[in-house]
This record gives C-alpha cells, structure tokens and sequence, in this order.
C-alpha cells in the first residue's frame, strides 16, 4: 500500500503555464503512474483566471476536490464546484474560467508519449525556478 497524504500532494506540484494564456500558471502533482505508463492520477491546483486547451489522444476524469470553476465547450457552458465530476474526452476544445481556486484530482487514460513528454518537462521547468 501507499498513501498520498495532502502534504505529499502539495510538496510535489510542478509549475503548469498555458500557450493560450500566458500570464496564468496552474500547479500539478502527477503522482501516479501504472505499470505501463497508459494511466496516470494527478492532483491539480489552479488559482482564479482562465485558459484554453485542445485534449488530443486521450480521456481526461476529474473531481473537484475544492473550488468553482466555468467550461466552455462547443458553445455550451458548464458550472462547475466542489464534488462535481466531469469528463474531457479526445478532441474536445475547452475553455477553462476559473471562478474559485480550485483543487482537483484527476485521471488521464489512455497516456501517450505526448503527456508523458509534456509531465517530464514540466518537472525541468519548476527545476529551474
């Protein structure tokens, strides 16, 4: 067994920056991978402002842990808090406002060399500052 207590969860965030918004960082924790490497469970902080994001080759699960949070996605807008649940799937296009900070913990499935690459780098990033 292991455990994933809140200060390991917090201890470990690396620095997340957006290409839509360049301004706005979010933090992330990726604390889980399989054997594999195929599924990954990480703990995902982000403070109030907005950015967008295209999910591509994979299905991205999320609860939200603490926080209010506004989606759009085709045109539709989505209100979200805490203990809500909600599913990116491939391909989806996403424009995240969020309202409170927030706390999520989410599942990605099925990882691709893509994430994979994109989480390592991240790590050499909060390295450096």
């Amino acid at each position: 067994m292991k455990l994933f207590n809140s200060n390991f969860l917090k201890n470990n965030l690396l620095v997340h920056p957006y290409d839509s918004n360049p301004d706005y960082f979010s933090k992330i924790n990726p604390f889980y991978f399989s054997a594999d490497k195929k599924f990954i469970i990480a703990y995902y902080e982000g403070a109030v402002g907005w950015f967008e994001i295209e999910i591509n080759d994979f299905n991205q699960f999320n609860y939200i842990l603490e926080g209010e949070l506004e989606i759009t996605s085709n045109n539709k807008i989505f209100n979200l808090k805490t203990g809500d649940c909600f599913l990116i799937e491939n391909s989806d296009r996403l424009k995240y406002r969020i309202k409170k900070d927030i706390k999520i913990l989410l599942y990605i499935y099925p990882s691709t060399s893509f994430v994979l690459e994109f989480l390592k780098n991240l790590n050499k990033k909060s390295n450096t500052k």
